[in-house]
């Protein structure tokens, strides 16, 4: 997936590589597209949840695309020196 390409390339990137802003600015983009695609997957899984429907496997992929989403929310834009984006669950 093209997103997994650009963190690849920006991952080992040096500080000066790139204007910090710029940087940041990417990072920034980078985490808005990964957040819509997980909550994109976690919201029918919701659905099936809330409404009792959901197999026992949709319920262990909401749990941890959810785990997911939170790490996601949690990880800041700027961190230069260290880029660790969480590792997106495999469903």
């Amino acid at each position: 997936e093209w997103v997994d390409k650009i963190v690849k390339f920006f991952d080992g990137r040096k500080p000066n590589a790139l204007a910090k802003k710029e940087e940041i600015e990417i990072q920034s983009k980078i985490k808005e597209i990964l957040t819509d695609e997980v909550e994109k997957l976690i919201k029918p899984l919701e659905r099936a949840k809330k409404n009792g429907i959901a197999t026992v496997d949709e319920i262990k992929i909401l749990n941890s695309l959810e785990e997911y989403s939170v790490m996601l929310m949690r990880f800041e834009p700027g961190n230069l020196s260290e880029v660790n984006w969480p590792v997106k669950p495999t469903i």
